[in-house]
């Protein structure tokens, strides 16, 4: 767990300009909020309440909150709030507070990454936790076919009611390439380090400064 946080803390840092930030992870009745990584600011002690300010206006919506750097805000208003999410609910949040004094405003590419964190953060987040639980690879992956034989009966029922007749047999095999596939994305996509991405020239804030 603690080696996605800290890639998501490089991704934001090397590849969005921020300089310094704080991800929180929401509480079961999104009522608190706890920090669980941060970067260039003293991130709050234990959970804070997040019903009343920016942090569960995000919370509530699932919509990320992104100011342009130059507009006015309140003292410790985040200039960008994005949520992370998973199955339609939010799991967690990321505030962004100061950029680096170069990054003056957000460029398309900063937006696709935002995208890229909201939806896939919350999967690689709950993913590594599980897998911290089992006792290796091979073990955190003992019931994937039950799961997988258990969506493809859904699917076929759905897929039934909706026809009110005979459906046509599923490709298990393909579906299961499917499946696989999109968990490979899901994970892999925060567990290597930003530095391994290429294709985007890198923020490093060490040479700023």
């Amino acid at each position: 767990v603690g080696r996605v946080v800290r890639h998501m803390c490089e991704l934001l840092e090397q590849l969005v300009g921020a300089q310094s930030f704080v991800i929180y992870l929401v509480s079961a009745d999104g009522g608190r909020a706890t920090p669980v990584g941060a970067r260039g600011m003293q991130p709050p002690t234990g959970s804070v309440v997040v019903e009343e300010n920016v942090l569960g206006d995000v919370c509530l919506t699932g919509v990320a909150r992104v100011l342009e750097p130059d507009v006015p805000r309140k003292p410790n208003e985040p200039i960008a709030v994005l949520p992370l999410i998973f199955d339609a609910e939010v799991v967690g949040v990321i505030g962004i507070y100061h950029l680096l004094p170069h990054k003056r405003s957000w460029a398309n590419v900063d937006r696709e990454l935002f995208k890229l964190l909201s939806a896939h953060g919350a999967t690689a987040l709950i993913a590594a936790n599980l897998y911290a639980k089992e006792a290796g690879p091979r073990a955190a992956l003992h019931d994937v076919l039950f799961h997988l034989e258990n969506e493809r009966l859904r699917q076929l029922t759905e897929a039934e009611a909706e026809s009110g007749g005979d459906v046509p047999a599923l490709d298990v095999q393909g579906l299961t390439a499917g499946y696989g596939a999109l968990a490979v994305i899901h994970v892999v996509s925060l567990s290597v380090a930003p530095s391994e991405i290429v294709g985007r020239k890198y923020y490093r804030p060490t040479d700023h400064g």
